[in-house]
């Protein structure tokens, strides 16, 4: 296919007017999966190591070479040069060969065999014009009499035919002709320099690294070295604001006088201090694009070989291409799966990604800051600061009341800084030091239930233990009248929750060690109180009361049966227990003696329980008091034990006998 014969798009060729800049889009052919390329600079380059080309799969781009070939914008046309690769490029069929090729709107062009594109031309919209660069290339050496020089003008073309390095023929032809015809160029990308070798025979060094496909950017302080070690140049970079040019390609300033047939060069007014302009060299015009990328082989044959080339230190290079590694690859074709296919895209994108960033970050430094508290409480927890630690839950739950997280660790925190004392005060009978310690544990705890509720099962025991001790120990005598209500409300609170109870008493010996014995004791203590409550549960709430009902019990029964000697009235028989005679003992009530008319001893089999009750002939007053004997041993159940009231007898072989006055 022809040029001529190249389909056209439903967009009109654009031809070319004179100053006209243009965009270029290339949209792909062969292979749709690689996208678009858009072109905004003057010069793009094509190759196997250059971008997009580069993260592109490796068949795809298999058919290009390193330095492939160059499009370019000059005098309102765009061109295509083909740089000597191996698999060539064609446009609409045509192959480029030594002269660049233009480009139309509409035309294909193909690189190698299998990638090809079809071009597309965008007029530029106006911008203002960039500041002005004047690259000055200052000579590192003195005693070889090279002048510095200062281009303004760009692209500009490192040549032996020029008459920049061509001036010194007579005095270094060697070192001369040691640069190529096309040797090197310099050129302006988005307003900054940038150095290309252009398969010079010697090479082009920066920083003594020798340049290889790829061109890269001069910063100000660089090193250049063209050929050799003769023609080496230091890089000053100066941007201006004056949009005047010099008008000659390469002109011998002469000062002060300007020359009435040739404009002054402005170039003066960028002069290093330490630059005589008596001996500078000035490029104010700029090269051309399709000089450049001319191909001449004949040429590249006339250059002579310099045996003392500098090495190529690229491992001391202050600045040297980035390789494009697999990972390079990887990154750039993940953005080209997300539509990411231009520069400006990019920079969009970049946005994007830092604003979501940003809030990532805010969001995890809002998370952080929330969760200081938790990591400060845990911390204290950690480092054994249990009082400290309840602190700082109880004030947080000030706020937060239903932190069940707070609640949690501030009541291990205050079980774990309190308990151990107060385990210690309680088991040495210092109830008023207990007590004390457990109103410090109220004080850090006021918006903690979960603490509250441990510390009122605390009070529990305390209680419990208090009263044990009142009485004189656990083989101290009960006073039944006395200490019913104490003992019926010590038993009643652990039966109304048991459960709950063995919970969270379970939980504090959990926490502390310490308090396990104290807790072991208390249950002790209230099984041995149980029988006590049943008994007074099942005499009557009042003293009074009970009187009154075994007054008239008494006036109706009659004188003791023949053969009911023998028996004993079992009053209140405690689980586990069985019953036989003994003694009566004879009890006091309120200063006045009470005879006794009947006695009954029970006793635990296995000998652990020992109580006497009597049952008196007259009724005792509200103030009198029986004492009972609590177990110093484990009871066990029987299956003839019955428990009755004081009207009731009980024989021993667990039968229970009326008064004659209810038998018919």
């Amino acid at each position: 296919m022809t040029r001529d014969e190249a389909p056209f798009l439903d967009v009109p060729v654009m031809a070319p007017k004179a100053g006209q800049v243009f965009d270029v889009l290339l949209m792909p052919v062969s292979r749709p999966e690689l996208g678009e390329i858009r072109i905004d600079e003057d010069l793009f380059a094509i190759g196997r190591g250059e971008a997009p080309f580069a993260a592109y799969p490796t068949e795809a781009v298999s058919v290009l070479s390193r330095r492939h070939a160059r499009i370019f914008s000059e005098d309102g046309a765009v061109y295509v040069a083909d740089l000597g690769s191996k698999n060539g490029t064609h446009v609409n069929g045509d192959a480029v060969a030594q002269q660049p090729a233009v480009l139309r709107d509409g035309d294909e062009v193909s690189f190698g065999a299998g990638l090809a594109y079809r071009v597309r031309l965008y007029p530029r919209p106006a911008e203002p014009e960039p500041p002005r660069v004047a690259v000055t290339l200052a000579p590192m050496r003195e005693d070889l009499g090279l002048q510095p020089v200062i281009v303004t003008g760009f692209p500009f073309m490192v040549s032996k035919a020029d008459d920049t390095f061509a001036r010194y023929r007579d005095d270094y032809p060697h070192q001369v002709n040691y640069l190529s015809r096309r040797h090197a160029h310099l050129f302006l990308k988005q307003g900054v320099p940038w150095i290309e070798d252009l398969g010079s025979t010697n090479g082009t060094f920066v920083n003594g690294v020798r340049l290889r496909e790829q061109s890269i950017r001069l910063e100000p302080g660089d090193v250049l070295a063209f050929g050799g070690s003769h023609f080496v140049y230091r890089v000053q970079i100066e941007y201006e604001a004056d949009a005047d040019a010099t008008a000659t390609k390469t002109s011998l300033f002469v000062a002060p006088v300007a020359s009435p047939e040739a404009p002054q060069s402005t170039g003066a007014a960028a002069l290093p201090v330490d630059v005589d302009p008596d001996k500078t060299t000035f490029v104010g015009a700029a090269d051309s694009f399709l000089d450049i990328f001319c191909v001449d082989y004949r040429a590249a044959q006339e250059d002579e070989i310099n045996p003392e080339s500098p090495p190529d230190t690229s491992a001391d290079a202050a600045h040297r291409p980035a390789p494009r590694g697999k990972v390079t690859m990887m990154l750039v074709e993940a953005m080209r799966s997300f539509g990411i296919r231009d520069r400006h895209q990019l920079e969009r994108a970049a946005r994007v990604a830092i604003l979501v960033v940003a809030v990532v970050v805010i969001g995890g430094a809002y998370i952080w800051w929330r969760g200081a508290p938790d990591r400060s409480l845990q911390e204290l927890v950690d480092q054994g600061k249990y009082v400290r630690a309840a602190e700082v839950a109880d004030k947080v739950l000030s706020r937060h009341p239903d932190n069940a997280q707070y609640q949690t660790l501030g009541a291990e925190a205050l079980m774990r800084g309190y308990v151990p004392q107060w385990s210690a005060r309680l088991q040495a009978n210092d109830f008023d030091g207990a007590a004390t310690v457990a109103g410090e544990m109220r004080a850090r705890s006021q918006n903690n239930r979960d603490g509250q509720a441990l510390i009122a099962q605390l009070a529990w025991v305390s209680d419990l233990e208090r009263y044990i001790a009142a009485r004189g120990g656990v083989e101290g005598p009960v006073k039944m009248y006395a200490d019913a209500s104490k003992i019926r409300e010590l038993v009643r609170w652990w039966d109304e929750d048991t459960a709950s109870h063995q919970r969270l008493l379970g939980r504090i010996a959990n926490d502390v060690p310490a308090f396990r014995d104290v807790y072991a004791r208390a249950l002790s203590d209230l099984r041995r109180l149980r029988p006590v409550a049943r008994i007074t549960a099942h005499t009557g709430s009042t003293p009074s009361r009970r009187a009154a009902r075994y007054s008239s019990a008494t006036k109706r029964r009659p004188s003791t049966p023949r053969g009911m000697a023998g028996r004993s009235r079992q009053a209140d028989v405690p689980p586990g227990s069985s019953s036989r005679s003994g003694a009566i003992p004879q009890a006091s009530s309120s200063g006045s003696s009470i005879q006794s008319t009947t006695a009954a001893r029970s006793s635990n089999v296995n000998g652990g329980w020992d109580r006497t009750s009597s049952i008196p002939t007259h009724p005792p007053d509200a103030t009198a008091s029986t004492s009972i004997h609590p177990p110093s041993g484990r009871s066990s159940r029987t299956a003839n034990h019955v428990v009755t009231s004081p009207c009731s007898r009980t024989s021993h072989a667990g039968h229970t006998d009326t008064a004659p006055s209810d038998r018919k």
